[in-house]
């Protein structure tokens, strides 16, 4: 979880990272802990300004993590993982969970994970390490999902589903109970998967199919 004695270090300035400090936010306050001055921002690219959602704002590759704890708000699971390489095998990476979240006291979480606001995760269900549960995402029980694998806002997973590493589940998805899913695969916004997908690639559609 998160320790409140040290700063935190968020990579990423898209919208999930606002999403994110926000709910650090709601979390902070809700624990009365302060928030000002807690939360950095890091970034590959140049920005024309120093700070972002007016905290300090760091290129990644002049940024020393070892002060930190460290939160990837990237939701391109493959870069998630690339720049969780990259940092030293020493970092801090606590999870995050929305006060609104309802997490099964059952449930497993790995390092980093994220769930954000209104999700659910019913009994005996694994998440592993640098996933990130986005608005109101459902996962049924006795699921078991790898890791760096990203849902997207209220997508769903039926009972006893297993989810490969790298996957990136969009908006709405919802997959079907015991099935399993492919690592690396793309599951498009809306669709409905009846059928284990054992090759990797994108589907979409109802039911989902491959179209590359």
């Amino acid at each position: 979880m998160l320790d409140f004695t040290k700063k935190i270090a968020i990579f990423g300035i898209g919208g999930l990272a606002k999403d994110i400090f926000f709910c650090l936010k709601e979390i902070y306050l809700k624990g009365h802990y302060a928030f000002d001055g807690q939360v950095v921002f890091v970034d590959k690219l140049p920005n024309t300004s120093a700070f972002f959602l007016n905290c300090p704002l760091f290129l990644e590759e002049n940024f020393d993590s070892r002060a930190y704890q460290v939160i990837i708000a990237i939701g391109n699971p493959k870069i998630r993982k690339q720049i969780s390489i990259n940092l030293p095998a020493a970092t801090f990476y606590p999870k995050v969970i929305h006060p609104s979240a309802l997490v099964n006291e059952t449930v497993i979480l790995g390092k980093g994970v994220v769930i954000l606001a209104n999700a659910i995760i019913s009994c005996d269900v694994t998440v592993g390490d640098f996933c990130i549960l986005d608005r109101a995402v459902q996962i049924g029980h006795d699921c078991n999902v790898a890791d760096f694998v990203h849902f997207s806002p209220a997508s769903v997973l039926s009972g006893n589903v297993t989810i490969n590493s790298l996957v990136d589940i969009g908006t709405l998805a919802a997959i079907k109970q015991n099935l399993e899913v492919e690592r690396e695969t793309i599951i498009g916004m809306g669709a409905i998967v009846v059928k284990s997908i054992q090759e990797k690639g994108v589907y979409v559609g109802n039911p989902a199919k491959k179209i590359r």
